[in-house]
C-alpha cells in the first residue's frame, strides 16, 4: 500500500494506492490552514512522518514501513 498527499497552496488531498494501481483519494480534501498556529495553537513548521496507531485499543499488531519517498512534482 502506497500513501501519499498533493498539496497546491492550502489545498490537500490525502492519496492511496494499492500495488501498482492509480492513486484514489483517501477521504475528503482538507484545508492546510487547519495546520497553521492561530489554528492549532503552536504549529512549528511542516513535517511529515511515518505513523501507525491503534486508536487507543489495546492492540498486537504491528506496521512495518520498508520505505519513504518524498518527491516534489512540478507546479
Amino acid at each position: 500500500m502506497r500513501l501519499g498527499i498533493e498539496a497546491a497552496g492550502q489545498d490537500h488531498q490525502a492519496l492511496v494506492a494499492v500495488g501498482s494501481e492509480e492513486w484514489k483519494p483517501l477521504g475528503e480534501p482538507f484545508d492546510g490552514r487547519a495546520l497553521s498556529t492561530p489554528v492549532a495553537g503552536g504549529f512549528t513548521g511542516v513535517h511529515i512522518g511515518l505513523y501507525a496507531t491503534s486508536d487507543g485499543v489495546p492492540s498486537e499488531s504491528w506496521a512495518d514501513f520498508d520505505s519513504f519517498t518524498y518527491r516534489e512534482t512540478p507546479p
